[in-house]
């Protein structure tokens, strides 16, 4: 599997006064130097043909040399090249951008280190990284992943065939749903109330097909409103509608979902999404055809479901859009379109639990005592616990959740088995992230909404006492909180338990 280190490379400054460029490399090595801040007028032309199509091989070179050139001065060139000299066989660097603004619009994928284009390399993915508090945990899931496919095609708006959409992406992807890999989740019609249904679901990724823009300085998406007329959904809004529910990753398949205001840092769709909790987003900034756009996601799923980080899954589409393209693929910018927005610090944004089987490749009921190992998506592997005497022990030492009888896996066992993932995970973010004043009143709020949770009818008075304890106390972990919630709704929905009106009545903003 691959193992990636990061090497950081941060630009300062501004056009008036003047911009450097300073880098940290996996061993902490460092160094500055002045960045080229002319790279902005030099590039305005050859920028120009790229955004009207009308690039070539020497152009997209030159473009992308002259980015190195920039990013890359001597000094922090040998920074660069010494630590991937220092790589093992089976270890990868990542390059990890942080950019200002006005410097963001650049099509930095196209970094060109002759002979080879960094972004390509799936041992050397680029990423644009957003500095942000509290970095995300993996969120434990269970295969199949859950991919909640929405396309909104506004008769309004250039025309847009959902159906051949939902089709090509379906007919991608069928090798990983046969498998057992991916669900296909279908968002139908295109609306925000179609949105907020398949949230409820429990999905792990969103894939967003339409049309997408920029104004007043913020990007925006379009939803099919009344009459199926455009609605414009600002990035904030579609922000606040993903927060806290089970989502890590979402994939906009719109044009200029990557694209910000040069004064608006998080102004675009994307970087609105991740600065409000999704550890990964992957937009456009130029546009992306159907025949390039399927490729890069039939293989960009199934490198993120064999185990790959999310940096070098997104390389592995980029690749597949090469070989689509055959030997034009040098003449042409769709490879380099896909943009990947990230705060999961080594990207890792899901743990896939491995799900035994017998001979017939039937589920096996989980045993009284057991190790479960799990996979994450950075390819490392790694031990969440041992079930052993009916306690589910994470992370060692107290932290023991009461496991559900040994039996035939269910559709309410399941439910039962993810909503005591989200309380394990919730507890060791506690133990990890409270201060040290407050952890061990928070410790015994998990407690308490472990016990009202996992209640044959959960108490929803406590519920709601220990999600306002969170957000008043503890709002950096309301987050997790809030995913518990989803899991109890899950359980409650399965059990065909009368309790759900009432549920999402207290709830249903929070989901």
């Amino acid at each position: 599997m691959i193992a990636l280190k990061s090497l950081d490379l941060e630009v300062k400054g501004s056009e008036a006064a003047g911009y450097t460029v300073s880098v940290v490399g996996p061993a902490d090595e460092r160094a500055e130097s002045p960045f080229d801040g002319t790279v902005l007028a030099k590039l305005a032309a050859p920028l120009q043909d790229i955004q009207e199509g009308r690039a070539d091989r020497s152009t997209l070179e030159r473009v992308g040399m002259t980015l190195f050139q920039a990013l890359f001065p001597l000094n922090v060139l040998m920074v660069y090249v010494a630590a991937k000299a220092r790589l093992k066989t089976d270890e990868g660097l990542r390059v990890r951008l942080h950019l200002p603004a006005e410097l963001a619009r650049l099509p930095w994928e196209l970094l060109y280190y002759p002979p080879h284009y960094l972004s390509l390399d799936r041992l050397n993915p680029l990423i644009r990284f957003l500095d942000l508090p509290d970095p995300p945990s993996p969120l434990a899931a269970r295969p199949p992943l859950r991919l909640l496919h929405l396309v909104a095609s506004p008769v309004d708006a250039p025309p847009l065939n959902a159906k051949r959409e939902a089709a090509q992406l379906s007919s991608a992807l069928a090798g990983l749903t046969k498998q057992g890999k991916l669900e296909i989740v279908p968002a139908r019609p295109g609306t925000l109330a179609a949105l907020r249904a398949g949230l409820r679901q429990g999905c792990h990724m969103l894939h967003f097909t339409g049309h997408g823009g920029l104004a007043d300085e913020m990007g925006y998406l379009l939803f099919e409103g009344e009459g199926r007329r455009s609605e414009r959904v600002s990035s904030d809004t579609l922000a606040q509608l993903l927060r806290g529910t089970s989502v890590r990753l979402a994939v906009l398949n719109a044009c200029q979902s990557a694209a910000a205001a040069d004064s608006q840092a998080f102004g675009s769709v994307a970087a609105a999404l991740v600065r409000t909790g999704l550890p990964a987003v992957i937009a456009h900034q130029y546009v992306l055809p159907d025949s390039s756009a399927i490729p890069f996601a039939a293989e960009f799923y199934g490198a993120l479901a064999d185990g790959f980080p999310v940096d070098a899954a997104v390389s592995e589409g980029r690749r597949a859009i090469l070989s689509e393209l055959g030997e034009a693929w040098r003449d042409r910018v769709d490879w380099a379109t896909p943009v990947l927005f990230m705060r999961a610090p080594d990207g890792r944004i899901l743990s896939l639990e491995e799900e035994k089987t017998d001979s017939e490749g039937q589920p096996l009921p989980p045993a009284v005592q057991q190790t479960i190992t799990t996979g994450d998506v950075s390819g490392d592997v790694f031990n969440v616990g041992v079930v052993s005497g009916g306690t589910l022990v994470v992370g060692g030492g107290n932290a023991g959740l009461a496991a559900p009888p040994a039996a035939a896996p269910s559709p309410p066992q399941r439910a039962t088995d993810r909503l005591l993932s989200l309380l394990a995970e919730l507890q060791q973010l506690v133990r990890d992230r409270a201060p040290d004043a407050r952890r061990s009143e928070a410790t015994e709020k998990v407690a308490a909404l472990k016990s009202a949770a996992t209640e044959k009818r959960p108490n929803l008075d406590v519920l709601e006492s220990v999600l306002r304890w969170f957000e008043t106390e503890l709002p950096q972990l309301s987050g997790p909180v809030y995913n518990v919630l989803g899991g109890v709704e899950q359980r409650i929905k399965e059990a065909e338990e009368d309790l759900l009106p009432e549920f999402r009545r207290r709830f249903g903003e929070f989901l």
